[in-house]
């Protein structure tokens, strides 16, 4: 573009020139030469001006055209539908690397305009992300850990090579899922939230182990105290004191506290998969019941 505006401005100088050499020849009158010149320039100006356009007019229309086929290549690789073939001509077109690990990542598409989720994925201005929409939801992967500020949420799946992208995207859906019900914001990674997918994603479970667990010990006051005794005691590893120190009371309260829930649900929270199932059930609980806190304490 700018060697074409160039060599209009060289041309205009040349027409210039010529102009004002074959009328001093023929003598024509200033006043003459003016208006001619004036209309010259005019002319070259409204060409120059109009081929810009044109050009800038192309330039958006490629753009446009660019960003379609980089979001089609972003649906395909997280839908698991791009061929080998296509895959590897895509990581050639787009400057990605074929050794390299992505993590993909979901969104809902409300939590803000595209305009504002496309800033939040590029920090400082750089272009990590590869974007699209699937499902409604925002979608794509990147190669690193995006954290964005304010109230949006951004899952992540595991990393894992291009060619596996579909399970990380899926797993990315399931931690968006998990996170929503938290009520989490900012950046979440499936990898942090360990069992509490599975938690999430299985009701009929979770809905039976409160039946077996929770629902001796009633809806009081103390049946929520007993279960908050039980989580700490769960995520100190069963460490008496520890537990103490967490909830700040005596160690002996710790003890009958644990002894009363055992008591109630006739269970051994010594024998480990008794305490799987126990932490199972309240995590569950705590998921479904509004306003319920300390979800992810023991996970």
């Amino acid at each position: 573009m700018e060697a074409l505006l160039r060599a209009w401005r060289l041309a205009e100088r040349l027409h210039l020139e010529t102009l004002s050499a074959v009328a001093a020849e023929c003598g024509a009158d200033d006043a003459v030469l003016f208006e001619i010149t004036r209309d010259l320039l005019e002319l070259v100006d409204d060409a120059t001006a109009s081929f810009s356009d044109a050009h800038h007019e192309v330039e958006r229309t490629r753009a446009g055209h660019d960003r379609i086929q980089r979001a089609e290549f972003t649906r395909a690789v997280l839908a698991g539908t791009i061929s080998a073939t296509e895959l590897t001509l895509g990581i050639q077109r787009y400057g990605l690397r074929a050794d390299a690990d992505y993590r993909a990542f979901r969104a809902r598409a409300d939590a803000a305009p595209p305009t504002e989720f496309d800033r939040l994925l590029r920090p400082q201005g750089a272009d990590y992300a590869f974007r699209t929409v699937i499902d409604g939801d925002y979608a794509g992967f990147t190669d690193r850990t995006i954290h964005i500020p304010g109230a949006a949420l951004l899952a992540f799946g595991p990393p894992r090579p291009l060619a596996e992208a579909p399970r990380s995207f899926r797993l990315a859906g399931r931690a968006l899922a998990t996170a929503a019900a938290l009520g989490h914001t900012g950046t979440c990674e499936f990898d942090s939230l360990g069992l509490l997918p599975g938690v999430a994603a299985d009701p009929e479970l979770g809905a039976e182990l409160v039946r077996r667990y929770l629902a001796p010990l009633g809806s009081s006051g103390s049946a929520a105290t007993l279960i908050d005794t039980v989580t700490a005691y769960l995520d100190t590893g069963m460490r008496i004191e520890a537990t103490a120190q967490r909830l700040i009371v005596h160690p002996n309260t710790v003890r009958y506290r644990i002894g009363r829930f055992e008591e109630l649900t006739g269970c051994d929270l010594r024998r480990a998969h008794t305490g799987a199932q126990v932490w199972w059930a309240i995590q569950y609980d705590r998921l479904v019941r509004p306003g319920a806190t300390n979800f992810a304490s023991a996970n």
